[in-house]
């Protein structure tokens, strides 16, 4: 269309006006037009079953479109990312996303940030995919060890194994592939000393331990001390990235049951906000009821006749942890007992202390067994860490602190009674499970115990909390009772 713009100004505000008038609604019909069209052609509107039924409005079309578009995204948004349409629609991913990677990750969502974070694992997790969503080397370790995790899950439900060696298979491809990209992000001298690699590092480190992969884990432990040497200490490292800095060292001295290699740094202890109450001994004040059961926890170590025979420490020790799972198990029952973002933190310090402290083991004593049982509780039955192989080494350890287990049948016959069905758990699939049930079962006889529910009483005054659909404990139980082992495949190494 020709327009004289000079005419514009000659014939007065008025014609003007509606001149502008004009132009607008016609371009705005054109571009209505045009946006229907490709909305139309892009949901693929069915077939009219009639020529009378192509003539309808734009207006029909229009509201038909809207139509099929809002079924679209009425589908309930619980499923993963791409659930039911084209995966990562958006390319907002570092890598690329098939079908195959979107699944992984949302296993990894589902599973491995609960079991890492006890506490408010829904906001830890948007925070790791803040930092993982524009990092490939962090997401193809979310990948493999989503995928070795599932494996592991697999062997243990009797899927076939083709199934098992497909997600086995996965883990090792994109384990290759995770390391090629670590190695790609050490190589620049600008991207490679950060904050960023610390964690990634850190995270690589975590999953080496669980895995029980020794040789890796030196190689990656002396390169995370270089890169915090590089970048100024562990003081210019944010608090997310302490955490998981604390958590792979943590997890490292429980493999290697010693001491932890890096110190807890007094400001990150100072950022805990509920470290007053928790470790000085106060009472908490909970804002929902406490369960009878739950409140019976840990009870037994201060009450029985045996507990003058444990050492200051350890009593400390036990009086931190039963706050914390009391306040772990409170969060899952109820939103209304107050959540803090440095909750995680709590445990990570926990198991640190407990790491710096052992006791002699040349005679026998309560206080090694109950410190090793303690570490296994909190890594099967909080941490949910229970099916990775690190697990064998830990429950050897707590095999060989019971060597005099004659004096503690004398001395303290429900205490042993507690360790050895913690014991009898977490070594479902492994070598040293029967002796663990053996001798469940003789401590039980020795005590009187026939029925689950006295044993359940018994057990919740040491450290026991229900978990809705875990049945190990009573599958422990049963077997220490008829004497046969149900039998549970061996779980691979990731």
């Amino acid at each position: 269309m020709f327009v004289d713009v000079q005419a514009d100004f000659s014939e007065g505000s008025t014609l003007n006006q509606q001149k502008k008038i004009f132009l607008s609604k016609n371009t705005y019909h054109k571009k209505q037009q045009d946006s229907i069209q490709r909305l139309h052609d892009s949901v693929s509107l069915p077939k009219q079953a009639s020529h009378n039924e192509e003539r309808n409005s734009d207006a029909t079309n229009l509201e038909k479109v809207l139509l099929i578009a809002a079924r679209m995204y009425q589908s309930p948004m619980t499923g993963r990312i791409g659930h039911g349409y084209a995966v990562d629609p958006f390319c907002t991913h570092a890598m690329s996303v098939t079908a195959s990677v979107d699944m992984y990750l949302y296993h990894y969502r589902l599973h491995i940030t609960s079991a890492t974070y006890p506490v408010d694992a829904t906001r830890i997790h948007t925070w790791w995919w803040q930092k993982a969503i524009a990092s490939e080397t962090l997401l193809q370790i979310f990948v493999f060890l989503a995928a070795g995790h599932m494996a592991m899950l697999q062997s243990t439900s009797g899927v076939s194994s083709d199934v098992i060696q497909k997600s086995t298979r996965d883990c090792l491809h994109f384990r290759i592939k995770a390391i090629q990209c670590l190695n790609g992000l050490l190589r620049d001298l600008v991207r490679g000393v950060a904050d960023s690699t610390v964690l990634i590092v850190s995270t690589l480190l975590i999953i080496e331990a669980l895995n029980a992969d020794f040789e890796s884990l030196e190689t990656h432990t002396q390169g995370l001390k270089t890169l915090i040497a590089l970048i100024g200490g562990l003081e210019a490292l944010e608090h997310m990235t302490l955490n998981t800095v604390y958590t792979s060292v943590n997890i490292t001295a429980a493999l290697r049951n010693s001491a932890p290699s890096l110190p807890i740094l007094p400001h990150f202890r100072n950022q805990i906000l509920l470290e007053p109450t928790v470790f000085n001994g106060r009472d908490i004040e909970y804002k929902c009821e406490v369960p009878t059961a739950l409140a019976q926890l840990a009870t037994r170590f201060h009450s029985a006749v045996w507990s003058r025979e444990m050492h200051p420490s350890i009593n400390y020790r036990i009086d931190v942890l039963r706050r914390l799972v009391i306040h772990h198990e409170l969060g899952k029952l109820s939103s209304a007992n107050t959540v803090s973002a440095t909750d995680n933190d709590l445990f990570v310090l926990w198991q640190h202390q407990m790491h710096c402290i052992h006791y002699a083991s040349d005679t026998p004593n309560l206080n090694e067994p109950i410190r090793l049982t303690l570490l296994v509780y909190l890594f099967m039955r909080v941490s949910r860490l229970g099916n990775y192989p690190i697990m064998q080494y830990m429950v050897e350890r707590l095999k060989m602190s019971l060597d005099g287990i004659s004096y503690f049948q004398t001395t303290a016959p429900d205490l042993l009674f507690w360790i050895l069905l913690i014991g009898g758990m977490a070594s479902q699939g492994q070598p040293s499970h029967p002796w663990f049930v053996l001798q469940l079962g003789v401590v039980a006889r020795s005590l009187g115990l026939k029925d689950w529910v006295d044993v359940r009483a018994l057990l919740g005054k040491f450290f026991y909390a229900d978990q809705p659909g875990d049945m190990a404990g009573e599958d422990v139980w049963n077997e220490a009772l008829t004497g046969s082992f149900r039998y549970i495949a061996p779980n691979p190494t990731a």
